[in-house]
């Protein structure tokens, strides 16, 4: 496999705060790989700057071979690099199809189409809402239509933002499903949680973060067995 992200070095401030140190990790094509870490380590910080509405002091960002170090959210998007965010963050007075529409609004109109087509296939759920205002839908549903609305810009790697944040659990293991089925259809995810049960249940790989650095690293079935990260994150 090729490295699709690589990341070196990243610092970033909020305000006077230190928010990343140092960051570095890599992430190759058409693997799930995770950041563990708890509350305030930087996690959804690191995924804002690799998506744009951050931007680092220092360090590198490498996508496809090709530094997006400062480049703009549109442009990054483009590249094929897409970001479902923490909260999900549907907009609640447009529909469920305006809201997957808007999803491939950098893409021509056959294309949305298309793709339409084939992401309501996957979430068969949507198709039975399309009509209704997303802010109607349930926690979980709302969900679903984040991550179908990040699909419909045809991700190369697809960052999931505490995706399990405030579902019940039968909905965490539909959240997992979703995932285990896009890395089956090819798509690259880097997900950061604090549920790192689902995390290490879905990943390939993963990280350990605290005081916004990267500490370790292994594979996830490494990181489930460590007994650090087994306190830490699993209650065990």
């Amino acid at each position: 496999m090729s490295v699709l992200l690589k990341v070196v070095d990243l610092c970033v401030r909020r305000g006077n705060a230190s928010v990343l140190r140092n960051m570095s990790f890599e992430v190759e094509e058409g693997e799930v790989v995770t950041i563990l870490g708890s509350n305030g380590v930087g996690k959804s910080t690191t995924l804002r700057t690799l998506s744009g509405l951050h931007r680092p002091q220092s360090g590198t960002i490498e996508f496809r071979g090709e530094s997006i170090t400062g480049a703009s959210s549109a442009s990054i998007v483009r590249s094929g690099l897409v970001h479902v965010p923490e909260g999900r963050m549907v907009f609640p007075g447009l529909s469920v199809l305006e809201n997957l529409r808007m999803g491939g609004y950098l893409r021509n109109s056959q294309s949305v189409t298309t793709n339409l087509d084939s992401i309501l296939d996957q979430f068969p759920m949507l198709r039975h809402h399309l009509r209704k205002p997303a802010g109607s839908l349930s926690g979980g549903q709302q969900q679903m239509l984040a991550i179908a609305r990040g699909l419909m810009a045809e991700p190369r790697l697809l960052l999931l933002d505490e995706p399990s944040l405030g579902l019940a659990p039968n909905i965490v293991e539909d959240v997992a499903g979703i995932i285990r089925r896009l890395k089956q259809d090819g798509v690259t995810v880097l997900i950061v949680e604090q549920n790192a049960g689902l995390a290490l249940g879905v990943a390939d790989r993963g990280y350990v973060a605290v005081h916004g650095e990267i500490v370790s690293a292994g594979t996830a079935a490494d990181l489930a067995s460590d007994p650090s990260v087994r306190q830490a994150y699993l209650g065990l």
